[in-house]
């Protein structure tokens, strides 16, 4: 590994966490979005 995070810093990302989620799409929407997805546009 080329880097560390000290116990400090570990704990300033963790309380970054607010419990919330920022992806609300429904499965169903998901699999509809991938199926028309085409990575080489």
């Amino acid at each position: 590994m080329d880097f560390a995070l000290s116990n400090t810093e570990m704990a300033a990302i963790r309380a970054l966490d607010k419990e919330k989620r920022y992806f609300n799409m429904s499965y169903e929407d998901q699999v509809r979005w991938f199926k028309q997805w085409n990575p080489e546009d």
